[in-house]
C-alpha cells in the first residue's frame, strides 16, 4: 500500500519545527519572524528568498546576534536529518558519516520556483553527491507559474521526499567490501523509477569510480564539505564540479 503524508503529519511536523527553530529557546519566536518575512517577500515578489536568508546577519558576530544564517540553517539541517532518520533524502545513505557535506535541498528547484525557495515543504537534506547531480534540474510537471505549492497527490511523475513514503517507490542494496562498494537501485513506482533514471543511477555510478580512486574522492569531499559551509558564495566550484561529474560519468555511460 502506497503512503503519502496525512495533513494531520504535516501540522505536527511544522509545529515540531518551530519548536525546535533556533538551538535556544528565547531566539525562536525571532527566528520565526526573520524566516516568514523572507518567505513573504519571496512568495509575493516571486524571487529567490533563500540567497537572501543566507546573507541574514553573515558578518555579524554571533555571540550579539544570535539570529543569524548560520543558525537558522543548523537548526533546520538539525530539525530535517532526524526526520529522516540521518539518511540522505534520495539515496538513502547515512548522513552522520558526511561531516559538514550535508547540503540543504530544494525538491522544486529555486531558479525555476523561486517563490518556493524557502517553503517549509520544499526543503530536505541530501548527501553532496545527490545535491550536486541533481543540481536545478525540474523534475515533475508543476507549472512553473503555479502560486500554491503543491499538495502531496500532485506529484504522480516525481518522487517527493518530504511527502512520499521511500520504500513505497524504491528497494535499494548497499554492498561493500575490502576493495569497494556498490549501490542497487530499483524503483518500484512512476515515481521511483524516475527517481532512479534521474539520479540515483548516477550517484551509484560516480560512487563505484571513485572508490577506486580514494585520492580524488577525498578531494571531492574536501571540496563538498567547504561549498556546503559557504553556501552560494563560490558558484565556480559548481561548475568546476558538473563537469568533473560529466567527464566521470561519461567513462561508465
Amino acid at each position: 500500500m502506497r503512503t503519502l503524508i496525512t495533513r494531520a503529519e504535516m501540522r505536527e511536523q511544522f509545529k515540531s519545527y518551530c519548536d525546535q527553530v533556533h538551538r535556544t529557546k528565547k531566539h525562536r519566536a525571532a527566528t520565526l519572524g526573520v524566516i516568514a518575512a523572507y518567505w513573504r517577500t519571496s512568495r509575493r515578489e516571486r524571487l529567490d528568498g533563500w540567497g537572501p536568508l543566507s546573507k541574514h546577519n553573515a558578518e555579524k558576530d554571533k555571540a550579539k546576534d544570535p539570529v543569524n544564517a548560520q543558525n537558522i540553517k543548523t537548526a533546520l539541517r538539525d530539525f530535517l536529518t532526524v526526520q529522516q532518520l540521518e539518511r540522505c533524502c534520495y539515496c538513502r545513505q547515512w548522513l552522520f558519516r558526511m561531516a559538514h557535506a550535508k547540503p540543504i535541498e530544494h525538491v522544486l528547484p529555486k531558479k525555476d520556483y523561486p517563490h518556493f525557495s524557502l517553503h517549509f515543504w520544499n526543503l530536505a537534506v541530501a548527501c553532496a553527491d545527490c545535491n550536486r547531480l541533481k543540481g536545478a534540474d525540474v523534475w515533475g510537471s508543476i507549472p512553473l507559474r503555479r502560486f500554491a505549492y503543491p499538495h502531496p497527490g500532485e506529484y504522480p511523475d516525481m518522487f517527493h521526499p518530504r511527502f512520499h513514503n521511500y520504500a513505497d517507490h524504491v528497494d535499494f542494496v548497499h554492498i561493500a567490501t575490502n576493495h569497494g562498494s556498490i549501490s542497487i537501485y530499483k524503483g518500484l513506482t512512476p515515481q521511483g523509477r524516475h527517481l532512479c533514471t534521474a539520479l540515483l543511477h548516477k550517484v551509484a555510478k560516480e560512487r563505484m569510480l571513485l572508490d577506486a580512486a580514494p585520492g580524488l574522492n577525498s578531494a571531492i569531499s574536501t571540496i563538498e564539505s567547504f561549498r556546503t559551509q559557504h553556501d552560494g558564495k563560490h558558484p565556480e566550484l559548481l561548475d568546476f564540479m558538473a563537469a568533473l561529474d560529466n567527464a566521470l560519468l561519461s567513462t561508465v555511460a
